[in-house]
C-alpha cells in the first residue's frame, strides 16, 4: 500500500487529479463491469459470477455446475442445460444485495461476497470519484486551502491507485477462489481447483489490515483539519463538504476491513483447510 504522506504540506501541487480510480482492471476485471446493468448472453459465466457471485445461487436451483464451464459464455451454459435465457434473464435482474446486518455465518458464501463486491463497486465508482472532484475543484478555486488538503490532493492519486489495486487482486483471486471452495464443501462433488496460490498466503500477505491502514492514512490527514476547523471562522481554508466525504470514506473502510477481517478471511482459511484436509484423507468434500 502506499500510504497517504500527512508531512508533506510543503510539497505543492500543480498536476490535474484523475478524476475516478487512477488503475485498471483487465478485460474480465475491469472497473466498467462495476456498472454494469445490463445482461450479455456472451460473458463467460467466470465474468458473471465475479459481477454477481450471488448468482451462483440461480445455478444451484437449477441444479447445474457451472465450475466445469466457467470459462463458456453464460448463454452456452443455458443452452446446455436447456434453461431458457429469459429465465435467466428474469431471475438474474432480481437478485438482491445483501444487507449489512446479514448473519453471515449460516449462509452460502455468495451473500457475503455480493455484500463486499457491492461495496468495492461504491468506492470506485461512487465515493472515491466524488472526492476526486472535490479535491480537484478545492485546489483550482480555493487560493487558501488548508495546508494538509493541499497535501492529500497531491497523495490522493497513489491512494487511489493502491486501494483500487487491492480491490483488483481480491476480485481476481480471492472471491472467485472462496466462491468455489464454499461451492465445494456445500457439494462435494466440484474439483476446487488449488492451482495458482493459497488463501491463506494472499489473507497474510495482502489482506489483513489493509483497509484499515488505509483508514488510519485518512485519519492522520483530517485529525488536524479538524481541530483547526473549529478553530478557524475562515470557510475557505476548507471544504466542510470534502471533510465529510473523506470522513465516510474512513468509516467505511473500516467497517470494510472488519467485515472481512471478523467474516471473510475466518471462511477462508476454513474452507481452504477443510478441503486440503479431505484431499490428504481422500474422503469427499463435505462440510463437517
Amino acid at each position: 500500500m502506499v500510504p497517504l504522506n500527512a508531512n508533506a504540506v510543503s510539497r505543492k501541487y500543480t498536476g490535474h487529479i484523475p478524476v475516478g480510480p487512477a488503475a485498471s482492471l483487465d478485460s474480465e476485471s475491469s472497473i466498467a463491469g462495476f456498472g454494469m446493468s445490463t445482461l450479455d448472453k456472451d460473458s463467460t459465466v467466470k465474468a458473471i459470477l465475479k459481477m454477481r457471485p450471488l448468482a451462483l445461487s440461480i445455478f444451484e436451483k437449477h441444479n447445474i455446475d457451472p465450475w466445469p464451464d466457467i470459462h463458456t459464455t453464460v448463454g452456452s451454459l443455458c443452452q446446455k442445460h436447456k434453461y431458457l435465457w429469459s429465465v435467466f434473464q428474469s431471475e438474474f435482474s432480481g437478485l438482491v444485495v445483501p444487507c449489512s446486518a446479514t448473519d453471515w455465518k449460516p449462509l452460502p458464501a455468495y451473500h457475503l461476497l455480493d455484500f463486499l463486491r457491492e461495496e468495492h463497486r461504491e468506492f470506485l465508482l461512487v465515493i472515491l470519484p466524488s472526492i476526486t472532484e472535490a479535491l480537484e475543484s478545492a485546489v483550482r478555486t480555493s487560493a487558501r486551502l488548508h495546508p494538509q488538503a493541499r497535501a492529500l490532493a497531491q497523495e490522493w492519486p497513489a491512494f487511489v491507485s493502491s486501494l483500487t489495486e487491492h480491490i483488483r487482486e481480491e476480485e481476481i483471486f480471492l472471491f472467485p477462489k472462496i466462491l468455489r471452495y464454499d461451492y465445494c464443501l456445500r457439494h462435494g462433488n466440484a474439483d476446487p481447483d488449488f492451482a495458482g496460490g493459497s488463501v491463506n498466503v494472499f489473507i497474510a500477505i495482502r489482506g489483513l489490515g489493509n483497509e484499515h491502514r488505509q483508514s488510519e492514512s485518512i485519519r492522520i490527514f483530517l485529525d488536524p483539519v479538524r481541530i483547526d476547523h473549529l478553530k478557524t471562522e475562515s470557510p475557505e481554508m476548507l471544504d466542510a463538504a470534502l471533510l465529510e466525504k473523506l470522513e465516510c470514506l474512513g468509516e467505511k473502510l473500516k467497517s470494510h476491513s472488519r467485515l472481512e477481517s471478523d467474516a471473510l478471511y475466518p471462511l477462508a482459511t476454513k474452507t481452504e483447510k477443510a478441503l486440503l484436509d479431505a484431499r490428504i484423507a481422500g474422503s469427499r468434500y463435505k462440510v463437517s
